[in-house]
């Protein structure tokens, strides 16, 4: 082991049995659609007030905001599919274990590999660092770390 971080690290084979099911993303998109009409709003709202316009800054810290949502969502699904296999269960205990950047070393190539459009990805990879900071207390928690 060269820095210790393959005890954790998933196969390519394990992270093909973590593929959601079509209902389950067909579930993620629904809660999504939900949580962007409410922003959407919100953010009507605040242009109605002055603006006919409202700035591309805003649009693309919505955009971002939701995308985070989206993989904070998506990353708890897949918690939820790993602590179904105790193998990898225990994998993801040792990413627990070695802290945050561990929990990114596990969850970035299973997120990014889920993402479609494929030009969303190299979005994934800069939201990933975040993601894996707001779920890793509730992750350890899950795992009994």
């Amino acid at each position: 082991m060269a820095n210790g971080t393959e005890s954790y690290e998933y196969t390519e084979s394990e992270m093909e049995g973590l593929e959601l099911t079509e209902s389950e993303e067909g579930e993620l998109e629904q809660e999504l659609l939900e949580d962007q009409l409410e922003e959407i709003e919100d953010i009507e709202m605040e242009g109605a007030e002055g603006q006919e316009a409202l700035p591309l800054a805003i649009l693309g810290k919505f955009s971002a905001k939701f995308l985070l949502k989206a993989l904070i969502k998506l990353s708890r699904k897949l918690v939820k599919k790993i602590l179904t296999n105790m193998n990898l269960r225990n994998k993801l205990k040792e990413a627990c274990k070695a802290g945050v950047g561990g929990l990114c070393k596990v969850f970035c190539p299973l997120l990014t590999r889920r993402l479609r459009p494929l030009w969303l990805r190299p979005l994934c990879r800069r939201l990933c660092p975040i993601v894996c900071r707001k779920i890793h207390p509730w992750v350890c928690e899950q795992v009994g770390v």
